[in-house]
């Protein structure tokens, strides 16, 4: 099987398209600088890892997501930076619209109705404390909200699914926010591409 070395994607819109909501230099620092440091580094650790180097992003995560020696949480760490902003940069938009049928059926289902949703999303977010994300995930087919610290991704812990992320790593809003981290899970909120969350959702079949 081939090497794979991991690079930063293209991303579906301009640095400056999501303003007023994120400004053109957080994305720009946060794709050009955080994620390509990310895989800069990631491909330098698999490079004497045979068992790894030939695993597509996901299948890492996976395999590396318990990792807990010195050099198996550099990778994890990594590896999770990578995969993270991959999957995070698409789950955001400039012209978002509102949820599908089957996105809605599944937030009626787990939380009542997406006030419900937004609620309980933004608390998680305001109560993960330091580096974290929180996600929205697909877990025995219905909807779930979980925290994850540093880089790690629901997916590697095995606790579901994630079709819905927020970035709470400092970088992600300092320059626009300063310290108002719920000011900018706020402003998330008006970004979120929910056609790559339904995607996402229908990608998880099969998964968990």
């Amino acid at each position: 099987m081939p090497i794979i070395k991991h690079t930063i994607p293209q991303l579906p819109y301009g640095y400056g398209d999501l303003d007023p909501h994120i400004g053109s230099e957080t994305m720009r620092l946060h794709h050009q600088k955080h994620h390509k440091a990310y895989c800069d580094k990631l491909n330098e650790l698999l490079a004497d890892e045979p068992s790894l180097v030939e695993l597509d992003i996901e299948k890492l995560i996976i395999e590396v997501g318990s990792a807990e020696n010195d050099k198996g949480i550099k990778i994890r760490n990594n590896a999770g930076g990578v995969f993270n902003h991959q999957i995070w940069w698409p789950m955001m938009t400039p012209n978002p619209s509102k949820p599908g049928d089957i996105l809605n059926k599944m937030i009626a289902e787990s939380f009542g109705n997406i006030d419900g949703m937004k609620s309980e999303f933004i608390d998680a977010c305001s109560d993960s404390f330091g580096s974290s994300w929180v996600w929205l995930v697909v877990r025995n087919k219905t909807l779930d909200i979980v925290q994850t610290k540093m880089q790690d991704n629901p997916l590697g812990l095995s606790v579901g699914y994630p079709v819905l992320g927020c970035d709470l790593w400092e970088h992600a809003y300092y320059l626009d926010r300063r310290n108002r981290k719920n000011d900018w899970v706020e402003n998330f909120w008006k970004v979120i591409n929910w056609k790559e969350v339904e995607n996402r959702i229908l990608m998880s079949e099969g998964e968990v």
